[in-house]
């Protein structure tokens, strides 16, 4: 099996991006994608990155990272299933596709965050919390 063959096993297809989305991933470098989570697996993933945070504490994101006044955790797809929603999405995938080798679904609490994302990143914005 082939890497498109197992994406569109995953549900991956050419329309699930629309021209501007394409477009503004290739200008810009990422993609906000609101929408892709629903409510309550927004819930379990605030959830579950509070507990991350907490149990990390000043080791957090030392995968990669540290940016001083930022809560960063890195390698989620490692430390719980629940996130795997987050790299599986097949409109996120459809966003990665081209640029494979450089892709990063990043998680954001605010639109500005896109600031630090990774050039590929699919940003998939959390809701402000009701």
């Amino acid at each position: 099996m082939d890497t498109g063959q197992a994406l569109r096993e995953l549900g991956v297809t050419a329309g699930l991006l629309t021209a501007a989305d394409r477009a503004r991933l290739d200008a810009d470098g990422f993609l906000p994608m609101p929408g892709v989570l629903h409510e309550d697996q927004l819930q379990v993933i605030r959830q579950r990155l509070a507990e991350l945070s907490a149990a990390e504490g000043d080791r957090a994101g030392l995968e990669v990272h540290q940016e001083e006044g930022t809560d960063r955790l890195a390698d989620l797809v490692n430390k719980d299933p629940v996130f795997e929603v987050c790299f599986a999405s097949p409109r996120v995938l459809a966003a990665g596709r081209p640029r494979a080798r450089r892709f990063h679904p990043v998680l954001a609490e605010h639109p500005e965050h896109h600031a630090t994302a990774p050039p590929g990143a699919a940003l998939l914005f959390l809701p402000p919390r009701p």
